[in-house]
């Protein structure tokens, strides 16, 4: 009883995550691990509360210095305990826009540590009660989540997108994870994909995108459908089996009810849009998650999504790409 009323006491402190041990602060940073926030919908305040939260706990290791086509320069940031990555940028040429960026990517650090803690810390908890119960639950330890990929694939003055994949713990089984998001370094906020208010189907993306009605719902999928034919195809012509066959398990698209946040993710690269279907057959999900193949992602060309575009600084930007 000892070690469960220690590790009771613990998570409270986790959930708190508040450096200055703030209630107000305590409160918002429950909210996310509760998932009553995110990362997306985060204020200011609880943004610096997850940067406070990375500083005081990581400890990294640097990666090796990668750099995009412009320029940009960027390496990764893992925490030595969870082996947790988020990029940082090294180089670009607005000092002050890099600063933002990367204090952007210290709350994404910091939300990613907090949630791999309250894991942790549920499930040393779950145990010590199986074992004074003599009741052992089948629970996965950790790693409670594995990246397979993290990669820093837009940056410009204004934005910054960023991707990851792996392999989550869920409770009792395993999940493909994967997450796109864009930092919107002009209002310093963190944007991903987001559900339609009032309706099933559909989705938002940032201040780039608003298809939350059937007429444009259907011309995305018939872009998408098509783009990914054509891919496909020409895998099948160059003898690339791998990425035809991961085409093959991706379920069938074309469903206006079926296109939700639940089961794609959206990310910014400087050739286009890139639409990531994580909704695999099972058995092949991981394979195609992770190894390099041309029909997931589909990259649709900004100038194809122009008319899906609300007018605004993102759409100025990337239809200049």
């Amino acid at each position: 009883m000892l070690y469960i009323r220690f590790l009771q006491s613990l998570l409270v402190v986790v959930v708190s995550l508040s450096v200055s041990s703030s209630v107000a602060q305590a409160k918002s940073l429950r909210d996310i691990l509760d998932g009553e926030e995110s990362i997306s919908t985060a204020s200011e305040s609880l943004l610096a509360d997850l940067s406070a939260y990375y500083r005081h706990y990581s400890k990294v290791r640097l990666g090796r210095e990668s750099r995009l086509a412009n320029g940009v320069a960027w390496r990764l940031h893992t925490d030595l305990r969870t082996g947790l990555s988020v990029p940082r940028l090294t180089w670009m040429p607005d000092r002050d826009r890099l600063k933002i960026a990367n204090a952007l990517f210290d709350a994404i650090h910091g939300e990613l540590l907090a949630w791999y803690e309250y894991k942790d810390i549920k499930y040393r908890t779950e145990m010590l009660y199986g074992w004074e119960d003599q009741q052992w639950p089948l629970l996965i330890g950790p790693p409670f989540y594995t990246q397979e990929k993290v990669a820093v694939t837009y940056a410009s003055a204004r934005l910054v997108s960023y991707v990851e994949t792996g392999i989550e713990g869920q409770f009792v089984s395993f999940g493909l994870k994967v997450r796109g998001l864009v930092l919107d370094l002009d209002w310093g906020r963190v944007s991903t994909i987001e559900s339609c208010k009032g309706r099933e189907s559909g989705f938002r993306f940032g201040k780039l995108l608003d298809v939350c009605d059937d007429e444009l719902l259907e011309r995305f999928i018939a872009i998408w459908v098509n783009k990914v034919e054509i891919a496909k195809r020409r895998a099948r012509d160059r003898g690339d089996e791998l990425s035809a066959n991961c085409a093959e398990g991706m379920r069938a698209l074309g469903s206006t009810d079926r296109i939700d946040t639940s089961w794609i993710e959206l990310y910014l690269t400087p050739g286009g849009l890139a639409v990531f279907n994580r909704d695999w057959v099972p058995n092949t999900a991981k394979r195609c998650a992770f190894d390099d193949i041309t029909t997931n992602p589909i990259v649709i060309p900004y100038g194809e999504l122009e008319h899906f575009m609300k007018p605004g600084p993102w759409r100025d930007e990337l239809l200049r790409q």
